[in-house]
């Protein structure tokens, strides 16, 4: 059976997944030429382009056409499924990269700022991927990993939305 670290190793997988988020970048593209087109799959097709794709950028251009609050709240949603995915990847690391220099910086950086580290963390959208992995791969709890982070999540996409709706 293979492992995790196994499978997100091969470059088959690795080149699936670049070109899955290539389609997802242009899809975004296409998506800002006319939201008002894509907006017809609903609170669903939000969820399944945040649980794979750049949320972050959907949200500001769905705004005009959603509730922002449950566009916001569905977008924390596929986001947050989305970063578990990376939490588990980095989780599944442990028996398999040695901890170094890196690895305690970042172990002393939550030890030190907790979930009010990862919460400011989450208000940023890109290096969260980066943080999921490492709070998994350093065995901090699921729990303590999801819930900040959750709440991070939702609070940016909806002063995107907020923001958004103003500019309109």
């Amino acid at each position: 059976m293979l492992k995790i670290d196994q499978l997100l190793s091969a470059k088959l997988v690795n080149r699936a997944l670049l070109v899955l988020g290539l389609v997802f970048i242009v899809l975004t593209f296409f998506i800002a030429l006319d939201p008002a087109y894509y907006a017809k799959f609903g609170y669903p097709g939000v969820f399944l382009f945040n649980l794979f794709g750049p949320g972050t950028l959907l949200v500001p251009l769905m705004a005009e056409h959603f509730n922002v609050s449950l566009l916001a709240l569905i977008s924390t949603f596929g986001m947050s499924l989305n970063d578990s995915v990376v939490y588990v990847v980095g989780r599944s690391g442990q028996g398999v990269v040695k901890p170094g220099k890196r690895s305690d910086w970042a172990r002393h950086l939550v030890a030190r700022h907790g979930r009010l580290g990862l919460f400011a963390i989450s208000l940023v959208p890109f290096p969260l991927d980066f943080v999921g992995g490492t709070v998994g791969y350093l065995g901090f709890s699921y729990r303590y990993y999801l819930l900040p982070t959750f709440a991070g999540k939702f609070l940016r996409f909806l002063a995107l939305g907020i923001v958004a709706r103003w500019l309109i």
